[in-house]
């Protein structure tokens, strides 16, 4: 049962990073229309368009109109054709044969963005953004541009764009002056009309003492005050209350029957801040639990501590907010226990698998923090896992 909850968990957690990382939108599709126009013959009265398509090297007749303008408007499939013009006078005489022209009408694409990065581009002085778009179907000639949500601001078009990898890659360079801080919509117009959008993509400020990673990228001297250390990694402690939850198994060998949970944690880390999607890191956990064999304070207790060593995956979400995915190994190590007539079980050091999700806010200009999360351990090694979770509140502070 245990490994089972923490198998769906794990699934849970990817595809809820999966939806926050980015939003794909896909536009109706539009009308597609061609235009076929020719030079002007001053003595024409109108003109006969004659259109044919090709078909194993063999052209049969598809269309013949009458037109009084210098072009017609049509949808044709995609496929080669060829086209004629035959200008009648104002007698209604033929005026000269077709000059036959072929061409081709090509499908039009639908662009599929998958995804793109940076996430987060941080307005922090007079840098250019090179934003990398990836997917298919992204075309020479495409219009891509950036639209703020819930704004009805113009799109803001990139001073470049390129396309790379067979259509499959696209970057786009903005100058930092062009954008305001707010949430966007990455947008794709194709040649023929089809267009599709990916959203997520995030203009901020960095927290006062930060360097942003595209300062650091870009080999930019720190401001005056701060190490040249920030622009490779951020460091960071908290404290939370942190009670222990059962699940399934028997937790009575961790921390001993009928027990009623009360603790708190203490962590310290280093995230390794990049371009990318995500920043990653490692973290350092202490948890000290002391548990009552029932409500009652005055029979028999004990006092556990936990110690893990997690692996962390960091991305923000929107602008003042960011989660935090952690996973590692624990061990679970009674510290003391005294034990009642009617309990049968000591609590037992145990190893655990863990897996949790934190959301941080950033107090006071950055430098604190508020968080909060759920974390989801497995023993392992016992005839029968057990499975615990620890919800947690805290404060932190970055260095």
């Amino acid at each position: 049962m245990g490994i089972k909850f923490l198998s769906l968990l794990i699934l849970f957690f990817f595809q809820v990073l999966r939806s926050q990382a980015q939003e794909i939108v896909y536009y109706p599709e539009p009308p597609i229309v061609q235009r076929l126009a020719w030079l002007e013959d001053p003595n024409a009265l109108h003109y006969e368009v004659l259109i044919e398509i090709e078909e194993d090297g063999i052209y049969s007749s598809l269309v013949r109109e009458i037109s009084d303008a210098l072009f017609i408007e049509l949808s044709l499939a995609p496929g080669s054709y060829r086209f004629g013009v035959i200008p009648y006078d104002l007698l209604g005489r033929l005026a000269e044969e077709p000059e036959w022209r072929s061409f081709q009408v090509l499908p039009a694409l639908r662009p599929e963005p998958t995804e793109f990065s940076p996430r987060t581009f941080f307005l922090d002085g007079e840098t250019i953004l090179r934003l990398n778009i990836y997917g298919r179907n992204l075309l020479e000639g495409a219009e891509i541009s950036l639209r703020r949500l819930d704004e009805e601001d113009d799109p803001i078009i990139p001073g470049e764009l390129h396309v790379l990898d067979h259509n499959r890659e696209a970057y786009l360079l903005f100058e930092a002056r062009q954008l305001e801080i707010g949430v966007y919509e990455i947008h794709i117009r194709n040649p023929g009309g089809m267009e599709s959008g990916i959203r997520g993509f995030t203009v901020t400020i960095p927290a006062r003492g930060e360097i942003s990673p595209q300062r650091a990228a870009a080999g930019q001297v720190p401001r005056p005050g701060l190490m040249a250390e920030e622009n490779l990694k951020i460091m960071y402690a908290e404290i939370g209350w942190a009670p222990v939850l059962n699940i399934s198994g028997k937790t009575e060998r961790l921390f001993g029957e009928k027990f009623v949970p009360m603790g708190a944690l203490a962590r310290a880390g280093l995230i390794f801040p990049n371009q990318s999607l995500f920043s990653f890191g490692i973290e350092l956990g202490l948890s000290y639990f002391v548990y009552l064999t029932s409500l009652n304070i005055y029979e028999t207790g004990g006092q556990s501590a936990v110690f893990e060593f997690n692996l962390l995956m960091q991305s923000r979400l929107g602008q003042d907010l960011t989660y935090l995915i952690r996973s590692g190994i624990g061990l679970t190590q009674p510290i003391s226990y005294t034990q009642s007539i009617e309990q049968t079980h000591k609590p037992e050091r145990s190893a655990h698998v863990n897996l949790g999700a934190s959301l941080v806010k950033p107090l006071l200009e950055g430098r604190l923090y508020l968080g909060g999360g759920l974390d989801l351990s497995l023993s392992i090694g016992q005839d029968r896992p057990s499975t615990f979770m620890r919800p947690w509140l805290g404060v932190g502070r970055r260095f």
